[in-house]
């Protein structure tokens, strides 16, 4: 079977594609991805085959300087990075022709598509083959209470700044709707797609409208690839005591300076272990670093979930939420983006963290929401039993028993 997948070239997005890829591969499949060249080896080293998407604008680049150029007056820019995902698409879509002639060259059994991946959504409409999203948040109804939540969200983040480039992505839907069917009419609908089969690496309980999806929906949980993880520089051993991670993502809203310095300052020479992931920022610029906190712009996360932190801080990014999840790690979220406002509620609502505002944000309160979370029984139980039905959803091995017996069924 051969499979072309689109997907949008940001890690939160290939990370939980990668072990059903791999399992695909084990198995004899070929699974081709149109990505950009930065995940080129990603996509390689589980197998699968890398195509160019063509799209030259640098997208995390872009938006790093975009979220330097425009912070807000809490040291967010959410709007920053929603601008340079629209003019991502727009060079994408403007690419349809292009990437519609060498789809029809692959001729695949199957295409899998990111839903926020409107060319592939368009492309997947486009042939006569089986076809599958693949969430890697949440999935959204057309006209329920989460599209027209991130919907909000979603608009309220646009500025006059990016009119040309919402203009030129409109020009491109108006044209894919006349060429094929299937095209979001509304900025409602963008990403709302629905296939026979959706697959979604999460466990249904921690969706807020998980009881209104169906059965065409497939919550097989998420796959830690405990080999594959970016591991950074060595860490140091976590001496004695409780330990926190800090780790605000792989975004370009990853760095953070003011809430590191407070972190510094709220568990500096404290009974406290530290391991602090500052992803872009400058450790110089966070003075003399105290000998209980270690400092990295890159650590392995899975493993420091797995065998140090007691805490996580984290930007409530889905994959971090549920590695966080699985190794029974409460968490502190700082939501930096709109979806990732939906999960800070959600882990609140869960029992499983709490989510930060921006009063929050000193050492002194960090430490005392640290050692709540820490002392609170409850968020442990909570834990648990999520993570008894983290270990339960099938993995990436149902998914391909699923997708192998979706095609084969095909008409």
């Amino acid at each position: 079977m051969k499979i072309v997948v689109y997907s949008l070239p940001q890690h939160g997005h290939i990370n939980p594609t990668l072990a059903v890829t791999q399992e695909l591969t084990r198995r004899g499949h070929v699974v081709i991805y149109y990505i950009t060249a930065e995940f080129r080896e990603k996509v390689e080293d589980v197998g699968g085959i890398f195509r160019p998407l063509g799209t030259t604008l640098d997208i995390y680049g872009e938006a790093q300087k975009a979220v330097h150029a425009n912070r807000d007056n809490d040291g967010l820019a959410p709007s920053a990075a929603v601008g340079v995902f629209i003019k991502f698409m727009a060079q994408t879509m403007a690419r349809l022709d292009d990437l519609r002639a060498a789809l029809a060259a692959e001729d695949p059994d199957l295409i899998i598509y990111d839903p926020m991946s409107l060319w592939g959504r368009i492309l997947a409409r486009s042939r006569d083959c089986p076809r599958a999203t693949f969430y890697t948040t949440y999935p959204m109804i057309a006209g329920d209470a989460m599209s027209g939540r991130m919907s909000a969200m979603f608009t309220k983040a646009l500025s006059v700044r990016i009119l040309p480039d919402v203009l030129r992505l409109v020009g491109s839907l108006v044209k894919a709707r006349i060429d094929d069917s299937g095209v979001p009419v509304s900025p409602g609908n963008l990403f709302t797609a629905k296939e026979s089969l959706n697959l979604v690496p999460l466990p249904r309980s921690i969706l807020p409208n998980g009881t209104e999806l169906d059965e065409t929906y497939l919550f097989f949980g998420p796959n830690l690839m405990l080999n594959y993880a970016h591991q950074g520089e060595p860490l140091p051993a976590v001496g004695p005591g409780k330990c926190l991670y800090v780790s605000m993502g792989s975004t370009p809203l990853n760095n953070q300076p003011s809430l590191f310095a407070a972190v510094i300052e709220g568990f500096g020479d404290s009974p406290w272990n530290v391991i602090m992931n500052i992803g872009e920022a400058d450790s110089q610029s966070l003075g003399v670093i105290p000998s209980n906190v270690v400092v990295r712009n890159y650590v392995p996360q899975i493993a420091v979930l797995q065998h140090d932190a007691d805490v996580f801080l984290t930007h409530g990014g889905m994959n971090s939420v549920m590695e966080s999840c699985y190794f029974g790690v409460p968490m502190m979220v700082l939501a930096l983006q709109p979806e990732t406002q939906i999960t800070a509620t959600q882990v609140e609502t869960r029992g499983l963290g709490k989510s930060l505002h921006p009063d929050d944000l000193t050492g002194r309160r960090l430490r005392a929401i640290a050692e709540s979370v820490l002392g609170d029984v409850a968020f442990g139980e909570n834990l648990r039993v999520i993570q008894q039905e983290l270990q339960t959803c099938g993995g990436a091995q149902q998914a391909v028993d699923t997708i192998e017996a979706y095609v084969a069924a095909w008409p």
